[in-house]
């Protein structure tokens, strides 16, 4: 009798928590915070799209999507960038505050990543992590 329980109490907690894995916000998870640099009619046709990863863990990475426009044959200018959360993101949401870019040389830049990552359980926010992440990247 009491291992018959035990037995239904751990599927009712199993499906609740695989439901809460796959239940997220989807409006959320959906937006993408685009940060732009520079004045959108002042773009070249010329654009190009990099990818940086930022972190890698086993299951997840941390990545920043930056385009850029080469202004001449050595000058690389930033003009938009932002930052995903990829892999297995269940149990958490990683929220993009801010993005700065330093130009060190002519294709060297400094990025400096700001956000929180929420940790979730049951689709209940536990744990808020600040988090900020800098990178020397170079654009071609």
């Amino acid at each position: 009798m009491i291992k018959e329980n035990i037995g239904y109490f751990a599927s009712v907690l199993f499906i609740i928590v695989f439901l809460s894995f796959i239940s997220k916000n989807n409006e959320e998870s959906n937006t993408v915070n685009v940060i732009h640099f520079e004045n959108k009619n002042n773009f070249n046709k010329d654009k190009l799209f990099d990818k940086i990863v930022l972190e890698d863990y086993f299951t997840t990475k941390y990545t920043l999507n930056i385009t850029y426009e080469k202004r001449n044959s050595k000058d690389n200018l930033p003009v938009s960038a932002y930052s995903m959360e990829e892999g297995l993101i269940a149990g958490t949401e990683w929220i993009q505050n801010d993005i700065t870019i330093h130009k060190i040389d002519n294709t060297i830049f400094e990025v400096n990543v700001y956000g929180s990552i929420k940790w979730k359980l049951l689709n209940l926010k536990i744990y808020s992590q600040e988090k900020k992440f800098t990178k020397r990247i170079t654009l071609n």
